[in-house]
């Protein structure tokens, strides 16, 4: 029953998805997020299962994704170029903390 309400919510948001072809995506990946690498229970929130990622506008599904990295690329808005952007912000962050941080210790040393 549950399997019946699942595709139905599906094909009522326009996913073209059903339970065989998730178990298939679901085992070809182990079970793994397309994005992260991590299972459900890694990531641990309360989802216990992957989300299906699909193209909000043809409905056409990417891949199954974590909790976490399906609603980091939902509220970037599927926007490769804001996903982008927002990777480099962090990194430039952590490439600027390191720097920091080399710094301070030098100065340490000196004083």
């Amino acid at each position: 029953m549950k399997h019946r309400a699942t595709e139905r919510n599906w094909e009522a948001s326009g996913i073209d998805m059903d339970m065989s072809l998730r178990t298939m995506m679901e085992e070809a990946n182990e079970s793994r997020c397309s994005i992260c690498g991590r299972t459900p229970e890694e990531v641990g929130r309360v989802a216990r299962e992957l989300a299906v990622d699909h193209n909000h506008g043809s409905g056409k599904v990417r891949g199954l994704l974590c909790h976490q990295c399906n609603a980091g690329i939902g509220l970037l808005g599927d926007d490769p170029e804001r996903l982008s952007m927002a990777a480099a912000y962090i990194e430039f962050h952590l490439v600027a903390d390191e720097l920091i941080e080399d710094a301070s210790k030098h100065d340490r040393r000196r004083g």
